[in-house]
C-alpha cells in the first residue's frame, strides 16, 4: 500500500463514477456551446478537474492539502456530487445570475489546478505562476480601461448611454405606449392621428418622449391647429405585421382620424401571432467578443474598454460577413416580405372600411451614404413604395431630407447605435408635417361636425391635393 500523499497506480473507479464523470463532463459543455452560454462550461471543467483529482492514488491526499474537509468526502462520494453538481447548473441557469461567473471561474481555476498538481507545494507553485501571468496580463487592459474612462477619450469614444436615463413615461399607462396621449376618448371635434411603428418611432435611445418624432410632430401641427392629436403605438423591436395587429387589438380603439404607418429597412422580419417577431439577431447571427453571452453582458456592464472594442468587433463582421445587410428580406419568395405586403393590404382594406386616412412614411438607414447612387437600400425604398401603391396608400420617403449630411451626424450614438438622433427625430417631424397638408391627409374623409370652427382651423382643414 502506497504511503498517504505519495504518488502510485490509480486505483480502479467504480462504475457509477465514470458514468457521472463522462456525462457530467460531456453534457454541460454541449449545452455551453451550443447556447453560447459559460456557466456549463466552468462546471463541465470544474468537475472535470474533480474527478482527475479523485481518480489518482494521491489525491484525496492533496485534496486534503489545499481543500476543505467537506469538498475532500463530496470527492470521495461522485454519486452526491453529481446530484448536487447538476442541482447547482439547473439552478444558475434558471436564474441567469451573470455574477455567479466569477466566483465559478475561481473555483474551476482551483479545481484545475489542483488536479495537476501532485504536493500541496507544486500546487502553490502553480497558483503563484498563474497568478503573476494573469496579474501581467492585466495591466495593459486596466490602462486602457483608465483611459476610456478620461473626459476626453470617453467624451468621442465612450458609449454614454445608460436605460436610467429614459423618462419611462410607458409605465405611467395603461397600455404601455410610449406617447404624451393615452386617453382613449379623444376631445369633441378633435383630430387624431395614430402612429404605428418600430424602435425608430418608440425612440431608442431618446431620454425624453417629447424629443420622439411623433411628439414633434404633434407639437408642429398644433402650432397652427390646436385640435390634433397624436398617440404614439410605436414598439421597439415590431414588424410592419406586429404593429398592424396592434391596431387591430388595440389602436382602433382609439378612434384615429389618420393612421400613419413608419417603415425601416428590418420591417420584412419573419413574425408570428401575438406581436412576436424574430429580431435582428436572427438576420445577422454575430458572435461576441467574449464568445458567450453571459462573460459578453457583464463586460460590457462593466468596461468601457471592452464595449468599445465590441462594438467594433461587431462593426467588422457586419461589413464583411453580412455585406448584403437587409436586401434579403425584401427577396419576392421570403416569407417576410409576403407578410409584410399582406399587412400592408390589411391596413389599407381597414382604413377604407373605416373611412379613415392611412399613410407610410419610410425612415433610411443611416448608412455612411445617404445620397443616390451611394445609398445602396433604396431600391428597398421603392419595393415598399410600389407596395404600398398598390393598396392604394401614399408613400414618404424621408431619405433626401437627410442627403446633406452623412449617416453617422444623425445616428444617436455613432459606432454604437444607429437610430436616430434627437436631432433626426426633428427632422423627420419637420417633412411629416407639410406633406400630411399637401396631400389632403390633415383632413378626415367624414367631416365631423364642430362647434363654430374658426377661420383658420377651416382653411386648415381644406383638402389641398390628392
Amino acid at each position: 500500500m502506497n504511503p498517504a500523499g505519495a504518488t502510485g497506480a490509480a486505483p480502479r473507479l467504480p462504475q457509477v463514477w465514470r458514468l457521472w464523470w463522462c456525462v457530467l463532463t460531456i453534457a454541460p459543455a454541449g449545452v455551453g456551446f451550443i447556447h453560447g452560454v459559460s456557466l456549463p462550461l466552468l462546471l463541465s471543467l470544474g468537475w472535470y478537474g474533480m474527478g482527475l483529482v479523485a481518480a489518482r492514488s494521491a489525491g484525496r491526499q492533496l485534496a486534503k492539502g489545499v481543500c476543505p474537509r467537506l469538498l475532500v468526502r463530496l470527492l470521495c462520494a461522485p454519486l452526491s456530487l453529481g446530484v448536487v453538481l447538476m442541482l447547482l447548473l439547473f439552478g444558475l441557469w434558471v436564474r441567469s445570475d451573470f455574477i455567479c461567473v466569477v466566483p465559478l471561474c475561481g473555483m474551476v481555476g482551483v479545481t484545475l489546478l489542483t488536479a495537476r498538481s501532485h504536493t500541496p507545494a507544486e500546487f502553490r507553485v502553480r497558483a503563484l505562476s498563474l497568478g503573476v501571468a494573469l496579474g501581467g496580463a492585466s495591466i495593459p487592459l486596466i490602462i486602457g480601461e483608465v483611459v476610456m474612462r478620461t473626459p476626453a477619450v470617453a467624451s468621442r469614444w465612450a458609449n454614454p448611454w445608460s436605460d436610467a436615463d429614459y423618462d419611462r413615461l410607458w409605465e405611467r399607462n395603461p397600455y404601455h405606449l410610449r406617447s404624451l396621449r393615452t386617453d382613449r376618448h379623444k376631445a369633441p371635434g378633435a383630430f387624431r392621428i395614430v402612429t404605428l411603428g418600430d424602435s425608430y418611432s418608440w425612440g431608442a435611445k431618446i431620454a425624453h418622449t417629447e424629443a420622439v418624432w411623433p411628439a414633434v410632430l404633434e407639437a408642429k401641427l398644433r402650432s397652427t391647429d390646436p385640435t390634433v392629436e397624436v398617440v404614439n403605438f410605436g414598439q421597439n423591436g415590431y414588424t410592419t405585421v406586429n404593429e398592424v395587429e396592434l391596431l387591430e387589438e388595440l389602436g382602433w380603439q382609439f378612434a384615429p382620424d389618420l393612421v400613419l404607418l413608419q417603415f425601416t429597412v428590418n420591417d420584412p422580419l419573419p413574425s408570428r401571432p401575438g406581436r412576436i417577431s424574430a429580431g435582428e439577431d436572427w438576420l445577422f447571427p454575430m458572435l461576441p467578443l467574449a464568445v458567450f453571452q453571459d462573460f459578453d453582458l457583464l463586460l460590457r456592464s462593466v468596461s468601457r474598454g471592452y464595449e468599445f472594442a465590441d462594438a467594433r468587433f461587431r462593426s467588422v463582421q457586419l461589413s464583411y460577413r453580412f455585406p448584403a445587410g437587409h436586401q434579403s428580406l425584401f427577396e419576392e419568395n421570403f416569407a417576410g416580405w409576403k407578410d409584410c405586403q399582406r399587412a400592408l393590404g390589411r391596413l389599407a382594406v381597414e382604413t377604407r372600411r373605416r373611412k379613415v386616412r392611412a399613410a407610410v412614411v419610410v425612415f433610411p438607414f443611416f448608412l455612411p451614404d445617404l445620397k443616390l447612387p451611394g445609398y445602396r437600400y433604396q431600391v428597398i425604398h421603392e419595393r415598399v413604395r410600389a407596395a404600398a401603391a398598390a393598396v392604394g396608400l401614399p408613400v414618404l420617403d424621408l431619405r433626401p431630407y437627410f442627403e446633406a449630411r452623412p449617416g453617422a451626424e444623425w445616428q444617436v450614438f455613432p459606432g454604437y447605435d444607429a437610430h436616430p438622433s434627437p436631432a433626426a427625430h426633428r427632422v423627420a417631424a419637420q417633412a411629416i408635417a407639410p406633406w400630411l397638408a399637401q396631400n389632403g391627409l390633415l383632413t378626415p374623409t367624414k367631416e365631423p361636425a364642430r362647434k363654430q370652427p374658426s377661420q383658420r382651423e377651416t382653411k386648415q382643414h381644406t383638402p389641398q391635393g390628392d
